[in-house]
């Protein structure tokens, strides 16, 4: 089945033991806020606990007040907001400052917050009073010290935005790992996780470790976040150093220690939504052009080659794995800018691509590609990440670190052609026994401009079936920056082929290098 975006984001974060961090006392503060007492934080103390905790059985907090929660379905939890002025570092425009989500029906485990200055830290005690929310909700109910969902950082609100205490946030953590930005476009869609464990495994359920507690403080270009990971098979300490000029960018050290071993570890998790786009448009029973959240995967290998793997909807569970050491970055990406191609005022063309930048060397592994069926707009189904070819042994440390951007431009450089988009042509039944299907890729660049079209060279290989009538033209738009490369694919098996193919000039490859997965039949979205 697919993972619902809801379903994913709504699995509540975990409290911490009190054991683990100290008891509790209050203390006051200037925005209404009360705190626990001060103790000695440091990334490495914060290792010391994930380690600890590592060594005990998984036991994940109790729900407080679960009769309250369960009356505090969607329309109750969007109801509830802490004001700035209520929050953690509180400005007048809400630029830099933290509120937490309040829990609900679908965020159900609590998170602890910490405030961090001088090297100290002190729990931020949950009182319902931080919070506003109408007559009748079930949030004023909830009993003191019953723990917050997660949380966001905003940025500064337009003019007249601010009549009732809220600004946009940019950032927010909420639900089991995850994390988002709204980038430099200002518009929120994939999400990133702390860890992928046995994603898509046939032989076991995949786990979602949470995030239980964070430790928040700001710093010269944005804020440091820490993190405490725990799960069945793994718990962990996170740092995160999140700047915003204008893009987004989290610096990001994670320490694991590992419960159990488990089948399949996944490094800088993505998840994004794809449901449908321009290449096989008649996949899709909306009414819109295209609907997704990112249309393909980009990776940049260790060896340097760029590769562009546009997203598909398959027909059942796909895994794609890109073996490679060393990665030099890999994304799943929103290419499509253009407003005309969703007509929807969701804004999908300014949702961002999500781009991972190892920090040393992560050795030998694969980026592997998990998507899964959808029939609608409200499935994540789409997973991108890191396998490393040697997993820790329980009680063994791995440490690696990275950056995320998250952004509306594309890392590609500028000495390549990037995929502007591939077409394929519903298959049919060309000779007995063989289906044969048609795929244009469109390139476009300056490039192109001045070069004879009799120059333009075109390559094209399939793991699955032949490839005849490969052929490079110029875009009957008559730009002549804007190029086609087309071939037929034929095939007498029922499985998918993986199609490489590139354009070159003079024997030099000037594009990316395109491998799309091409299914020799119709794929039908209730299979």
């Amino acid at each position: 089945m697919p993972l619902s975006r809801r379903a994913l984001l709504m699995i509540a974060a975990s409290a911490v033991p009190a054991a683990v961090l100290g008891t509790r006392a209050e203390a006051s503060d200037p925005s209404g806020l009360e705190y626990g007492p001060a103790s000695e934080f440091s990334f490495e103390i914060l290792a010391g606990m994930a380690r600890q905790l590592s060594l005990a059985p998984h036991a994940p907090a109790a729900v407080p007040a679960p009769a309250v929660l369960d009356r505090m379905g969607y329309s109750e939890h969007v109801e509830v907001y802490q004001p700035i002025a209520r929050g953690l570092y509180p400005s007048r425009t809400g630029d830099g400052t933290v509120t937490f989500f309040h829990l609900g029906n679908f965020f159900r485990r609590p998170v602890r917050m910490y405030r961090v200055e001088g090297g100290e830290a002190r729990e931020v005690l949950y009182r319902k009073r931080y919070f506003k929310a109408p007559p009748g909700n079930p949030a004023l109910e909830m009993p003191d010290g019953a723990g917050f969902a997660g949380f966001r950082i905003h940025g500064e609100g337009e003019e007249g935005g601010l009549a009732d205490g809220r600004s946009p946030d940019w950032v927010a953590f909420l639900g089991a790992s995850y994390f988002r930005s709204s980038g430099d476009l200002d518009q929120y869609g994939i999400s990133a996780r702390g860890i992928a464990i046995d994603t898509a495994a046939q032989d076991r359920p995949e786990e979602f470790p949470d995030f239980r507690s964070f430790w928040v403080q700001p710093t010269r270009s944005g804020y440091r976040v820490h993190a405490l990971l725990d799960g069945p098979s793994v718990t962990g300490a996170y740092r995160f150093d999140i700047s915003r000029d204008p893009r987004v960018v989290m610096e990001v050290e994670a320490r694991l220690f590992m419960r159990k071993e488990v089948g399949t570890l996944g490094m800088a998790p993505l998840t994004s939504m794809y449901w449908y786009s321009e290449t096989e448009r008649w996949d899709g029973t909306d009414w819109r052009p295209e609907v997704h959240d990112s249309d393909g995967l980009l990776m940049h290998t260790g060896a340097g080659q760029w590769i562009w793997r546009p997203l598909a909807n398959p027909r059942r569970v796909s895994e794609s794995s890109f073996i490679d050491e060393n990665p030099r970055g890999f994304g799943l990406m929103q290419r499509d800018r253009d407003h005309r191609s969703y007509i929807d005022p969701v804004r999908f063309e300014r949702r961002p691509s999500l781009w991972v930048e190892p920090i040393g060397d992560w050795g030998k592994g694969c980026v592997r590609l998990v998507e899964l069926p959808t029939v609608k707009e409200y499935d994540d189904n789409i997973v991108a990440f890191f396998v490393p070819d040697k997993l820790p042994k329980p009680g063994s440390p791995l440490t690696f670190r990275y950056r995320l951007h998250w952004t509306g431009t594309d890392p590609l450089p500028r000495s390549l052609v990037a995929t502007r988009a591939v077409r394929m042509t519903r298959p049919w039944d060309s000779n007995p026994g063989v289906t044969t299907r048609k795929v244009f890729i469109e390139f476009k660049s300056e490039s192109f401009r001045h070069v004879p079209t009799r120059k333009l060279a075109g390559a094209a290989s399939a793991s699955r079936g032949t490839i005849d009538g490969v052929d490079v033209v110029r875009d009957p738009d008559g730009d002549p920056t804007h190029v086609r490369l087309f071939f037929n694919l034929n095939s007498t098996d029922a499985e998918a082929s993986d199609v490489t193919a590139y354009v070159s000039i003079g024997g030099r490859q000037v594009t990316e290098t395109v491998i799309c997965q091409v299914w020799p039949r119709e794929r039908h979205q209730s299979a």
